[in-house]
């Protein structure tokens, strides 16, 4: 039930739903109503807005009929006209009770699972499912628990029929020794992946790159934090079925120069590559970006002692859409030579914790595209939020993060009267200090993190 055209089926249902008295009947029609609306730009009628309170009510009423399964811990995130679509699982022992949720109609199109908790007793629970909904995301982290899954667990999962269907695949902080991961990326049951996170495994990697195993064609890769050295990402890139490989996170590994100059020298196809805390210079950001054929879409360079190699960067890479900079070198000269090369294509930018000033928001008020932009602990002062409040090119922010700015009292006012800031922007500034009226003016004009 997941293409539009399938609606009137979901429709037919609720009918019977709503027959039967089900509350879920009415959720259903408001929530295909809705997207109808969506689709045809109406969201901002008064009928939309009528639907909006409908939906909370019924949305309400589901909930109730299913307390004890919040109270347990298995929270709904999000909807998918009618049926739940996300899932979180915040609390190892709950589980078990996804037996029972799978057998509610409401959860029977959930395409993506999230268990906080990957102990082994709660990978056990999933994997002893003969089936899950519609299963295409599967994220499985360890936020308190000190008993990872571990090989058992990746075993466990690697042998699970409903992994057939899941395209994208994301490990947190389990201790994959090289046998467990090595059975996920084997099994016949993953043929289907594309997107594979391992991230902070510290038992590391140190024996799953053989050249002679093929990998599922993944085209997005994550292994930040695995204790990966350059000499192993040179056996990485040579593995088979990576020939697709476009995305690549490598954030929190020993790499420094060498491993930039490793993946210069593969022939993956990158567009997006993440060295965030890697212990990247500029020269190793030149070798990277120096290679004709290649044409990077997304840089993320959190960290790195970076700054004139950015310019270069710039000029044989315009056409990037995701730039992240933060905690590097990057001043105003680079900012406002980068930005006179780049081709206007830029959507997501970071400068968070640069020493860049005024100058530098001044000369990206030029990008008509960018919908998120953190200037995060830089000292752009009262000045830049006059910048950008008075930059009609900036209408499309979604995100803005401008805490520890130092903007005061007028930088804030600069940005409440705005007049092309959209009334949906994210956000972000240090509220401390600032008089009470204008941060309730500030929460009723924007959504204030």
């Amino acid at each position: 039930m997941s293409a539009p055209a399938q609606e009137a089926a979901r429709l037919v249902y609720a009918d019977l739903l709503s027959d039967a008295g089900d509350p879920h009947g009415e959720f259903i029609v408001v929530q295909c109503q809705l997207a109808q609306y969506e689709r045809q730009g109406l969201s901002a009628t008064p009928h939309y807005a009528q639907l909006k309170l409908r939906e909370r009510a019924a949305e309400k009423t589901l909930r109730e009929r299913r307390t004890h399964f919040w109270e347990a811990g298995v929270v709904w995130r999000k909807f998918d006209r009618g049926f739940v679509s996300r899932l979180e699982v915040r609390k190892a022992d709950a589980v078990g009770l996804l037996a029972e949720v799978r057998n509610d109609p409401l959860f029977s199109a959930v395409c993506r699972l999230e268990i906080c908790e990957g102990t082994p007793t709660a990978i056990a629970a999933l994997t002893s499912l003969p089936r899950f909904g519609a299963l295409k995301m599967l994220r499985i982290a360890r936020k308190y628990s000190t008993h990872p899954f571990g090989e058992t667990g990746a075993r466990q999962l690697a042998g699970w029929l409903p992994m057939q269907h899941v395209v994208d695949l994301r490990l947190r902080n389990e201790q994959l020794q090289d046998a467990g991961l090595m059975a996920l990326l084997t099994s016949p049951n993953l043929r289907a992946l594309k997107r594979l996170t391992v991230a902070h495994n510290s038992a590391g990697l140190k024996g799953v790159f053989s050249r002679g195993v093929p990998w599922p064609k993944l085209t997005a890769l994550e292994l930040s934090g695995c204790r990966l050295t350059a000499s192993e990402l040179d056996d990485l890139v040579a593995v088979r079925g990576l020939s697709e490989l476009a995305a690549l996170s490598l954030a929190t590994n020993h790499l420094g120069d060498d491993g930039a100059k490793v993946l210069a020298a593969s022939s993956l196809p990158l567009s997006e590559v993440d060295l965030g805390s890697t212990g990247l210079t500029d020269e190793g950001l030149l070798a990277l970006i120096e290679p004709r054929g290649r044409s990077f879409k997304k840089l993320v360079l959190t960290s790195a002692d970076v700054g004139p190699s950015v310019v270069r960067m710039a000029r044989l890479h315009r056409s990037l859409e995701t730039l992240m900079l933060n905690e590097t070198q990057v001043n105003d000269q680079h900012v406002m030579a980068m930005c006179g090369t780049l081709d206007g294509s830029l959507e997501r930018l970071s400068l968070q914790g640069t020493s860049v000033t005024v100058k530098s928001v001044e000369a990206l008020s030029r990008f008509s595209k960018l919908k998120a932009l953190s200037l995060a602990r830089t000292e752009i002062g009262s000045a830049g939020a006059q910048v950008l409040a008075n930059s009609p090119q900036l209408a499309a922010l979604e995100q803005l993060d401008l805490d520890s700015c130092e903007l005061g009292v007028e930088g804030c006012r600069a940005l409440l009267a705005s007049p092309h800031l959209s009334r949906q922007l994210d956000l972000s500034l240090a509220i401390g200090g600032l008089p009470e009226s204008l941060v309730t003016a500030l929460r009723s004009r924007f959504t204030l993190a």
